[in-house]
């Protein structure tokens, strides 16, 4: 089912200014209103430039910056013009779908005017807004649904998780997880077992004592499940747009973020928020610096500055100071660590037409303790490598460029021939997200198919040949083994 504006009366987006808005009277930003087409066209990122800003303010924002934003309903009996409104402005605390479209949350929102001029909307008029939205959302979701939902406990039970982004701004991530010995997905498993959906884009997801942490970029938070049950036992929010967890101990994690400009110190018992690391280096030109993956040597942790960026990060986690950081080729978008503790990142180079960078890509290998680069890899301009992941024995390199590739960390060159080839004939093809098990070694491989339907998982022997495949959720794009 496609829909289109037209389908209801002048519909909105307002986003609010990126240094943010104090109270809704404050519009110094732009709307977007569509072109007619379908909704992904404005709710998926990349796609937002078929949108004409029309400036109510005097600042422009950046597409990258949106993430916070306030919902502009038109009165439902229909409004001649914009400058006609009967309506007020939606200001969404709990940034999830959930909370947008389930009426149990409405006293989630903080209705507030748009103007002193302006009417307040009926609440019938308001529930009746969210029943259409809801239908529209419930009915899509369910005609792209072919896989199963099952309530289940995993006590005993070793498998992988995958977490399933979603599409942007839909509300529709979710979580699988595969039992490796009766190779039986199981899909949806946190709406399931809470009756409640995890939100918005689905980052990544670690397992620590016991319990699942799983960031949802695009909702701003990090869900708590128990990772045998999924039932929900937290949740630490008043997250910008968090990326990637990593546990110190106990007591002391770190949530990287991609526009915060810090990264947030938590204790993982409590799910309390402790501090912050600045990393924000008052670049005029560029959002820097967003962080993501983490990797740790010693008391030393090192993250990648992908977007719009060329550093990796060295940060002391006795004093939580960012200490020093190493200069890379363009965008470091993922970094392992071997067995001789070198750290190996992965860089994409930017795109054509970017602002910041248009360079070959490159597999950079760094020195742990010197932070020395020792070796530089460039790919072909065209490349378009992502995902870079090592074997259980930390020996073997494996990444996605177009197809899989596979390398030893001590090989001189590039291999030439794919571990696994992809079928699809562009550059990016379908291959999103990859994995390898910590034991078995065995290649798990996320096909995103068109970035719109449920994706396919592929598992792979370690020696090449094909052990199973299955269906997730949309846009699968990353694993988390549990072991037991």
């Amino acid at each position: 089912m496609k829909f289109r504006i037209s389908n209801i009366s002048k519909f909105f987006f307002v986003f609010p200014n990126p240094t943010g808005s104090k109270k809704a009277s404050d519009i110094s930003n732009p709307i977007l209103i569509g072109e007619d087409g379908p909704i992904h066209s404005f709710l998926n990122r990349q796609s937002i430039f078929n949108w004409a800003p029309i400036w109510v303010g005097a600042k422009p924002i950046k597409n990258d910056s949106a993430r916070s934003f306030f919902f502009d309903c038109p009165n439902p009996k229909g409004s001649e013009k914009a400058s006609g409104f009967k309506n007020i402005i939606f200001q969404l605390l709990s940034l999830t779908s959930y909370s947008l479209i389930s009426l149990k949350n409405l006293s989630n929102f903080q209705l507030s005017p748009l103007g002193a001029g302006v009417k307040k909307m009926k609440i019938d008029s308001i529930i009746n807004l969210f029943l259409f939205l809801s239908i529209y959302l419930l009915t899509t979701s369910c005609q792209k649904e072919p896989v199963e939902t099952i309530y289940f406990k995993l006590n005993n039970t070793s498998g992988v998780f995958i977490t399933n982004e979603g599409n942007f701004m839909y509300g529709n991530a979710s979580l699988s997880f595969y039992d490796i010995e009766k190779k039986r997905i199981y899909n949806h498993i946190f709406y399931a077992r809470n009756s409640a959906p995890l939100g918005d884009v689905v980052q990544s997801m670690e397992i620590h004592n016991g319990q699942a942490f799983i960031v949802v970029n695009n909702s701003g938070k990090v869900y708590v499940a128990d990772a045998n049950t999924l039932e929900f036992t937290a949740s630490i929010t008043g997250l910008n747009s968090p990326r990637y967890i990593h546990f110190l101990n106990d007591q002391k994690a770190y949530i990287t973020d991609l526009h915060a400009k810090a990264i947030t110190i938590v204790n993982p018992s409590t799910y309390k928020k402790t501090g912050s690391i600045d990393v924000n280096n008052n670049n005029p030109n560029y959002y820097q610096h967003s962080t993501e993956q983490m990797i740790q040597y010693e008391n030393l942790v090192f993250t990648n500055c992908w977007s719009f960026d060329n550093q990796i990060l060295v940060i002391d986690s006795n004093t939580d100071q960012v200490i020093d950081s190493i200069e890379v080729p363009a965008q470091p978008s993922s970094m392992v660590m071997d067995k001789n503790n070198k750290i190996w990142v992965l860089c994409d180079g930017g795109y054509a037409e970017s602002p910041y960078a248009h360079e070959r890509p490159a597999l950079v290998k760094i020195d742990a303790q010197s932070l020395e680069i020792e070796k530089l890899f460039r790919f072909d301009l065209e490349d378009n490598p992502s995902e870079l992941c090592i074997n259980g024995s930390q020996d073997t390199l494996y990444f996605i460029n177009r197809h899989v590739f596979r390398m030893t960390t001590e090989e001189p060159q590039f291999p030439e021939v794919p571990f696994v080839e992809s079928s699809y004939t562009g550059v990016y093809g379908g291959f999103y997200g990859l994995s390898i098990h910590p034991t078995s070694s065995q290649v798990y491989i996320a096909d995103a198919i068109d970035y719109q339907q449920n994706g396919i998982i592929y598992r792979y022997h370690p020696q090449g040949h094909l052990l199973d495949s299955f269906k997730a959720g949309v846009n699968p794009g990353s694993f988390c083994f549990k072991m037991e």
